[in-house]
């Protein structure tokens, strides 16, 4: 009642992760239990991110992804699509590299991919923006955490490959374009966590 607050709708009162979304529970375990907070449960009670410098000093759920700079390729593919080259010539095919994933990072910090925009190269940021922000030089594709937005984010980058978005016929070259690369950039410019992944096309 202290807290003008119900309990949590769908509360469980036995799973330590079901409490973290209470927000009565977890103000009361920050009053009077600390060894019991979590980043979850902190950022709860205090209606921050969990991953806020207020609840640094306290650990995470099981499962939850650490805080702080972090990105992870998920999946790298090269989806092909049949596609008419001319009216006499054999089906040709059109092939797109496509790499999903995962990054966190402190505000202001980025997500780039060296998937060039000039080329055709597209990123989508989840619950980041796409920007050409100064830490994403030489055109690479850029996500950057504004203030107010999530510290976790999951992104798609889709280049295509190979000539642009061409049609191939009847079969394509083989394409040595060596690697997908993801960096975790702060804002001086330098990389503090990577991922990378063979380019699977064709």
């Amino acid at each position: 009642m202290g807290l003008g607050d119900w309990h949590a709708p769908g509360l469980e009162r036995d799973d330590k992760a079901s409490l973290a979304t209470d927000r009565v529970y977890s103000c009361t375990d920050m009053c009077f239990r600390p060894g019991e907070v979590t980043k979850r449960s902190c950022a709860t009670c205090l209606g921050v991110d969990r991953c806020d410098a207020a609840c640094d000093a306290y650990p995470d759920l099981p499962g939850e992804p650490a805080c702080g700079a972090r990105v992870a390729l998920t999946s790298v593919g090269c989806p092909s699509q049949a596609c008419t080259c001319c009216p006499d010539c054999p089906p040709g095919v059109r092939f797109r590299e496509t790499a999903s994933g995962e990054a966190s990072a402190p505000e202001g910090w980025a997500l780039r991919v060296n998937f060039l925009q000039t080329l055709g190269g597209e990123l989508t940021c989840g619950s980041w923006t796409r920007t050409p922000c100064a830490l994403c030089a030489f055109d690479l594709s850029c996500c950057e955490r504004k203030p107010g937005q999530p510290a976790a984010t999951t992104f798609v980058a889709t280049p295509p490959f190979p000539f642009m978005d061409t049609c191939v016929c009847p079969v394509p070259p083989p394409l040595d374009a060596g690697a997908v690369l993801a960096q975790i950039v702060n804002p001086q410019n330098d990389a503090v966590a990577e991922a990378s992944e063979p380019i699977t096309c064709p």
